[in-house]
């Protein structure tokens, strides 16, 4: 998928959403919520940031999830370059933020894939999210 494709995704502004990738391959919604989900739950233990708290709260796990997303793509890539090369740059995964409410802005995660289109992902409970209208069209920051 190409930066502009991604965009028509989202009704957000075009300011508002970045890509700085050529092309994007699009992740399955099976690989995001078991393969991933599992990586990067084991990767939180490990590090000991298993909860939220002041320091390490929801941008930082977006973010997080966001880089090793992409480096467990990569990975994959790289283990079966051998019966098939991903020719995108980029992986449709990203950062997501937004307003809950006219007070409090959250960052979650957001993923495009062929089936399914859009998806929202909670990094902090490893699961999909339903976002409404409203804090869809309240996002700020989008990135990929």
């Amino acid at each position: 998928m190409t930066p502009s494709g991604i965009k028509a995704q989202y009704d957000a502004d075009d300011s508002k959403i970045f890509c700085f990738d050529a092309s994007y391959a699009l992740p399955s919604k099976e690989w995001v919520l078991d393969d991933f989900s599992h990586y990067f739950r084991v990767f939180l233990n490990r590090m000991g940031l298993e909860k939220w708290d002041e320091q390490f709260d929801c941008d930082d796990f977006s973010r997080l999830s966001f880089g090793l997303a992409i480096i467990a793509q990569a990975l994959a890539g790289i283990a079966h370059a051998k019966t098939r090369k991903r020719k995108e740059q980029g992986l449709a995964f990203g950062v997501f933020n937004f307003m809950l409410n006219e007070k409090t802005g959250h960052s979650i995660n957001t993923f495009i894939t062929k089936k399914d289109g859009v998806l929202f992902w909670e990094p902090q409970t490893q699961a999909l999210t339903t976002l409404s209208e409203s804090e869809k069209k309240s996002a700020s920051f989008i990135l990929f």
